[in-house]
């Protein structure tokens, strides 16, 4: 199966949150991005991949939809790096929200289209986004923050946000590049050829 799809065939719906569309299961969700079941539901557990609540119903299955596959597969990779607790955090507050200083939403893209879904469309469409995680600290106080941003590469990428105390400096970041992480997972999102 190839990893490409057109990106005519992608419906930003499904890039948004509680989308129409495919509801993956925990099980479902670890073999779709090959990640260790185990890994994945503690992702969930944690609260870093939000699960998706059906139209009227607060209780039921646990299920996840399109944009949580590309979440679970990209907090997968940091683990990878070794990384843990409050970056994990901040990479899942990035990728499902845009921030008006941290992470600002590209004036493009259509209303309610999460940074992952964002991502994930510009993964079809040739496209380099990226997800950068911060590390802020007071000079003075020692304070640690944590600062997520998802970007397209080919523009800027976001500043860290200039509400910070002065004191903050920014200590050094890590950078995914999304796109090998996302492409092949868009085959989830494509309808079925036919329809």
């Amino acid at each position: 199966m190839s990893d490409t799809v057109d990106s005519a065939a992608l419906p930003a719906p499904l890039l948004i949150r509680n989308p129409p569309g495919p509801r993956f299961q925990i099980k479902e969700v670890a073999a779709a991005t090959r990640v260790p079941y185990t890994r994945a539901k503690r992702f969930m557990q944690l609260g870093l991949v939000h699960r998706v609540t059906p139209p009227g119903s607060a209780t039921g299955p646990a299920l996840y939809g399109v944009t949580d596959l590309g979440v679970t597969a990209v907090l997968s990779a940091l683990v990878d790096l070794d990384l843990e607790g409050d970056m994990l955090t901040a990479a899942s507050r990035a990728l499902y929200a845009w921030h008006a200083k941290d992470n600002p939403k590209p004036p493009h893209l259509p209303k309610g289209m999460l940074p992952i879904g964002a991502a994930m469309l510009g993964a079809s469409q040739g496209a380099w986004w990226a997800l950068r995680v911060t590390l802020v600290r007071g000079d003075q106080s020692g304070r640690v923050q944590r600062l997520g941003a998802v970007y397209d590469t080919n523009g800027p990428p976001p500043p860290p946000a200039d509400d910070l105390a002065a004191e903050m400096m920014p200590v050094g970041s890590v950078m995914l590049h999304l796109p090998q992480l996302l492409l092949p997972l868009l085959r989830f999102a494509a309808p079925p050829r036919g329809h």
